[in-house]
């Protein structure tokens, strides 16, 4: 279950919160003025308790007192019931009970709240801990923004646009960020790409602003040659072996699979359900089933050992012992010493990606000879190639078939063999059944030492991984961001909107 789709929460800048409501409306000049105001189609609601707000694809303004009603009754008239509803509920801001309310700064007198909006938790179908006998329930969502004191309706409709990536004018239109937004959205690639090559730009010719304007707003992925060495040279004055062996007393957790033809190991593929299940007898539950894309396949997790020594680690890369497993370290988040080394110098990519929305940072280590089959990530992507290479197989959002996959997962025997055992009720939205077959449209993009690429969220990927390096690791690091570009997913034909949190970030960046 993954922890993004729990709510469909705003991201918020912290750039953007530096100024207070009534210096934000001072500095937005005719913006807030007594100019007519429309568009309104919002209404109040009334409710009493927090959990019956129920779910919605507007954001919520909820305000426990009428004190301040005929000021936020103004707002419904900029922003549309799709957008934004008023919520009036005396138990939502009182003091927290058992956590069925929240409780405001009494200091600061702060009189309303805003909670994100909420999708369907396409993610997880299942309950946690009832082995998925009953669809999951919806977790109580919590304030993104408190409001204290308004004082006009301009600083209102700042407060709500700079903590819900809405864009508003006083009269109901969109601001110049959105209709910008707006414009790029109807550019916005989503055919293959031209010539079916790989773009690729050298480091020195690779500005700020052209990042910006022609990859990360136009949606499109590139690979940056000498990009990695040039903006994370740390990484490059780094002898892995050497360094692992400094925190040999530490542990890693590593994903193991079985090798298959040519000694290579494939990652987080599909099997036919068979495999799994030979006389059919293990059905998942009916509300899940009815969901599936495909019945006959299932999505493969590796098998998961935690805690594995550092330096049995070395070892087993060191005299190649896996046998007939393969063995990855993913999703590693990095020492603090290795994250020192990969901070990026100014001017690099990761300064217009990195305005207050980096999700993760991961290495990726290996010994090579591995393959991670066709998925998409929901966050924009930059990866720096250390050692080794990869070639990412590519292919644009809605280019291949989204649903819901049934989850299987390897385990791991006291002799060290790789087991079909898990079949789970649990479901990948992220994968797709034709992942053991590049469709001829991919575009390979190669990414040797010392490149960097951004791949945008949404695209797939299908990554092979060549053997190691002449240190004797296939390595990578990589920063995962808050996507300018976003999607309902898994939906195929559902075309990507405007983050438009991210995108007034990236407006005002120069």
């Amino acid at each position: 279950m993954w922890w993004w789709q729990q709510v469909a929460a705003v991201a918020v800048l912290a750039g953007l919160r530096a100024a207070d409501g009534a210096e934000a409306c001072a500095e937005s000049g005719e913006r807030c003025g007594d100019g007519g105001r429309g568009g309104g189609a919002a209404r109040v609601e009334w409710v009493e308790e927090p959990e019956k707000l129920g779910s919605s694809d507007a954001i919520a303004v909820v305000v426990g007192t009428m004190a301040t009603l005929p000021l936020l009754e103004d707002m419904t008239q900029v922003y549309p019931a799709a957008e934004v509803r008023l919520v009036v509920c005396p138990a939502c801001l009182g003091p927290v009970n058992s956590g069925t309310s929240w409780e405001p700064d009494a200091q600061r007198q702060e009189l309303a709240l805003l909670l994100p909006a909420t999708l369907e938790d396409e993610a997880c179908l299942l309950a946690p801990g009832l082995d998925g006998l009953v669809p999951k329930a919806r977790a109580m969502r919590r304030p993104d923004a408190w409001l204290a004191q308004p004082s006009s309706l301009c600083e209102v409709v700042d407060w709500v646009n700079r903590n819900s990536g809405l864009e508003r004018e006083l009269d109901g239109s969109l601001s110049s960020v959105g209709r910008r937004a707006r414009e790029l959205e109807e550019r916005l690639e989503t055919k293959p790409l031209p010539d079916a090559s790989c773009t690729v730009v050298a480091a020195q010719e690779m500005t700020p602003q052209r990042f910006k304007d022609d990859f990360v707003l136009a949606g499109r992925p590139v690979v940056i040659s000498g990009g990695a060495s040039q903006f994370l040279p740390g990484l490059f004055e780094l002898n892995m072996t050497e360094f692992l062996a400094q925190h040999e007393n530490e542990t890693l957790d590593i994903k193991v699979v079985p090798r298959r033809s040519r000694g290579v190991g494939f990652f987080e593929c599909s099997e036919e359900l068979a495999l799994w299940d030979p006389a059919g007898a293990r059905q998942p539950p009916r509300h899940v089933q009815d969901r599936l894309l495909d019945r006959n396949r299932v999505l493969v997790r590796p098998a998961h050992v935690s805690a594995f020594p550092v330096h049995e680690l070395l070892e087993l890369f060191r005299t190649g012992r896996s046998g007939d497993t393969s063995v990855y370290v993913e999703y590693f988040r990095m020492f603090d010493a290795l994250l020192e080394r990969a901070e990026a110098t100014s001017g690099s990519p990761h300064e217009v990606l990195g305005i207050g929305n980096l999700e993760a940072s991961n290495m990726w280590l290996g010994a090579g000879g591995t393959v991670g089959c066709l998925h998409f990530d929901p966050f924009d992507n930059l990866l720096g190639q250390v050692s080794g290479s990869k070639t990412f197989w590519v292919l644009p959002p809605g280019a291949v078939e989204e649903g819901h996959l049934r989850e299987a997962r390897f385990s791991l025997s006291q002799n060290g063999t790789v087991l079909r055992s898990e079949l789970l009720n649990s479901t990948s939205i992220v994968n797709t059944p034709e992942d053991t077959r590049v469709a001829e449209a991919a575009v390979g993009c190669t990414v040797a030492p010392g490149d960097l690429l951004f791949l945008p969220a949404f695209w797939w990927h299908h990554v092979e991984s060549s053997e190691a390096g002449s240190d004797g690791w296939n390595m990578a690091v990589n920063n995962w961001y808050s996507p300018v570009w976003r999607k309902p997913f898994p939906c195929t034909a559902c075309k990507r909107t405007a983050n438009l949190v991210a995108h007034r970030a990236l407006m005002l960046f120069e």
